[in-house]
């Protein structure tokens, strides 16, 4: 048997796609891990809500220009992923063995260096994301970035240990080491914040804490590995340029949409900062919200990304098209759901997260666009991720680069500052936005052409 997409001319002798059974003991601890998580997540945004709302809305600005920098990354933590999918499908263990061991050396080189530079460049990096008179949001941006940044190489070793690990069908070493980091960030927290009255100081040492125990967790958990691949420590220290270009070749277009989506998200949120602390605060909450709208795209991604790379690797790509029909419509449904649900019980769940009245009201009457905005973004976490795993890469790149770019923020520079619509306008531009992505990602899909790329 032959690739006819993938690591091109070489021979599948055993190739090793998931059956039934190990879909679904891949699938249920991605699912239990992404419950976990968005919960926790939503304890920690309670507490930090509770400090002010300048301190929400700063913490909001500060997570989106993270999220940027996290994407530079993906270059390293999503390349590796499909390549280790790929050899994992082929039944190459030594492929798969030395793809991550170079993944580990570059990406913490790579997440260091970042970290050093922007701790440094912090103040001028917010004031030019600030588009506000207001100090106090200022202030505190920078304070929780810089502390953010401590734990930046952290987490992205810590992302692309669990993006490999599963890649190569282990869905439960990164379970449990979620439950455990969210369990030490929720309790960092409330120590920090309530108890000791640390307030957004706390907030990020709670963050710093976390990170590195659940980085030294995935790597413990990593190096004991002795299936699909096996670490070999003093290949860690000796860089393979071959490997790398192999890794950079699939993952700088992913990179690239990655940055653009991020990049254009936080002008975004910079717009809505602009508007006041008030639609600041309500964008906020909002979108706290949305992280459990959204629960089931990151499900989606992860398990298409896996399962889609692994068909493809073992020469299956009839089988990796129907996975991820099957996931899309699955994802569609329950994200439909959930998010009607959130909506319905918008007015209570939006008074954790504020204790202005006039901000919950606003956020319950606005939290009704994210019904939309989270059932078509399905489409997104499904259709692309199986085009990165075909190798289709720029498509999704460019694709995303024109809805982000020309059609999300021109919308809402034109709806928030021309019409002046409010937060409408900011989440008016992002339904067009995914609206774009999902036909022209459809489209693709359906072309076929991403089941027959080399990579």
């Amino acid at each position: 048997m032959k690739f006819q997409s993938g690591l091109a001319s070489k021979t599948i002798k055993n190739p090793v796609p998931m059956g039934k059974r190990d879909i679904l003991h891949f699938t249920i601890p991605v699912v239990i891990d992404n419950f976990a998580t968005t919960s926790i997540g939503l304890l920690y945004s309670a507490l930090v809500g509770k400090i002010s709302s300048s301190a929400l809305a700063a913490v909001g600005l500060a997570n989106s220009t993270i999220n940027v920098l996290i994407s530079a990354c993906a270059v390293l933590t999503t390349g590796s992923a499909i390549l280790m999918a790929r050899h994992v499908g082929a039944a190459d263990r030594e492929e798969a063995s030395r793809t991550i061991e170079q993944s580990i050396f570059f990406t913490a080189a790579m997440s260091g260096l970042i970290a050093l530079i922007t701790i440094v460049l912090a103040n001028p990096i917010m004031r030019l994301l600030i588009r506000t008179d207001d100090s106090s949001i200022f202030n505190e941006s920078v304070l929780y970035f810089r502390l953010l940044m401590i734990s930046f190489p952290f987490l992205i070793l810590y992302n692309m240990l669990v993006s490999i690990l599963r890649s190569a069908g282990n869905s439960r070493s990164p379970l449990i080491a979620s439950v455990l980091l969210n369990l030490v960030q929720i309790a960092s927290a409330y120590l920090c914040i309530n108890l000791l009255g640390l307030d957004l100081i706390g907030a990020g040492i709670a963050y710093i804490v976390c990170r590195i125990f659940g980085c030294i967790y995935m790597l413990i958990a990593a190096l004991r590995t002795r299936g699909k691949f096996q670490i070999v420590l003093k290949n860690l220290l000796h860089p393979r340029l071959d490997i790398f270009k192999r890794i950079c070749r699939v993952g700088i277009p992913v990179s690239g949409e990655s940055v653009f989506i991020n990049s254009g998200y936080l002008i975004a949120n910079s717009m809505v900062v602009g508007l006041g602390t008030y639609y600041a605060s309500v964008y906020q909450v909002i979108n706290t919200l949305q992280t459990f709208t959204n629960i089931l795209h990151a499900i989606c991604n992860a398990t298409v990304l896996t399962l889609a790379g692994q068909f493809l690797g073992a020469g299956e790509p009839e089988k990796a098209k129907r996975c991820t029909v099957i996931v899309w419509a699955v994802g569609t449904a329950g994200t439909f759901l959930i998010s009607l649900g959130v909506c319905l019980a918008g007015p209570y769940l939006c008074g954790f997260y504020s204790s202005d009245a006039q901000i919950i009201a606003d956020a319950a009457k606005n939290l009704w666009w994210v019904l939309a905005m989270s059932t078509v973004c399905v489409t997104t976490n499904v259709i692309d991720p199986a085009l990165r795993a075909g190798g289709d890469t720029k498509f999704i790149m460019y694709n995303v680069f024109f809805a982000i770019w020309i059609v999300r923020l021109g919308l809402t520079y034109l709806l928030c500052y021309v019409l002046d619509w409010g937060i409408a306008g900011i989440y008016l531009g992002n339904l067009a936005n995914l609206t774009e992505r999902s036909i022209a990602g459809w489209i693709r899909f359906l072309q076929g052409k991403w089941k027959k790329i080399k990579i």
